[in-house]
């Protein structure tokens, strides 16, 4: 009974403990593409083969618009995994947190597994124009690009694929803290606003004491303790 006990208030620390984890890999992981963004704005072509230009030139309304996008998406990649174990994310709807970080997971996975996928098609010879139809010539300036341009390329899109893992794995994260925390409520009982205020953060001591109390009850001699 003590051994039962203690690996089901063992539980609840280590899925606090991956959801934390998690979040701040995939919070590394932004920062990381931040910085190599703000690189190459400055002027940097480290990551772009041999290329000499990195920043596109933004003439049209479209062009400032897609920016103006990008930049938004960054405020939120950097704060969504914060949200996911700060008390402040308690505030946004839990199925919009959930939604949000399964969504970028995938599309990150998506955009570089089909970027790995083009090079592979184009290098292969299996297809000259890989996935877009486009040849070299058209993606990079150069008909036959070097192998640092290439690798280069291919390596942003692994990046990209890499993110997709860690918001994936966050999100996976949060899932199991969240069902953890449903399942201590009484069923047919709805959930007492001031826990749910509480956030996952707060699902470590929540489920600890539920635990005792279902060690006590197993045991048979809980007034003892």
């Amino acid at each position: 009974m003590v051994a039962e006990r203690t690996h089901d208030e063992a539980a609840p620390a280590r899925l606090s403990r991956s959801l934390r984890s998690s979040a701040l890999a995939a919070l590394a992981w932004v920062i990381v593409f931040i910085g190599f963004h703000v690189y190459w704005y400055l002027g940097g072509t480290f990551g772009f083969g041999d290329s000499g230009t990195t920043v596109p030139h933004r003439h049209s309304f479209v062009a400032r618009a897609f920016g103006a996008i990008v930049i938004a998406m960054f405020v939120v990649g950097t704060v969504l995994p914060f949200a996911l174990f700060q008390r402040w994310g308690s505030r946004v709807p839990r199925w919009m947190l959930h939604t949000a970080v399964w969504t970028g997971g995938v599309l990150l996975a998506v955009r570089g597994a089909a970027g790995l996928l083009d090079t592979a098609l184009r290098e292969t010879g299996l297809s000259g124009g890989g996935l877009t139809g486009m040849s070299y010539e058209q993606v990079t300036g150069d008909a036959n690009p070097s192998a640092y341009t290439v690798l280069s390329g291919s390596a942003i899109d692994a990046y990209f694929f890499l993110g997709g893992v860690l918001f994936g794995w966050a999100a996976l994260c949060f899932w199991r803290v969240e069902r953890a925390r449903r399942l201590t409520r009484p069923a047919g009982r709805p959930a007492d606003p001031q826990l749910l205020a509480l956030g996952p953060h707060a699902c470590h001591e929540v489920m600890s004491t539920s635990a005792v109390v279902r060690g006590r009850s197993r045991s048979g001699y809980g007034w003892l303790m």
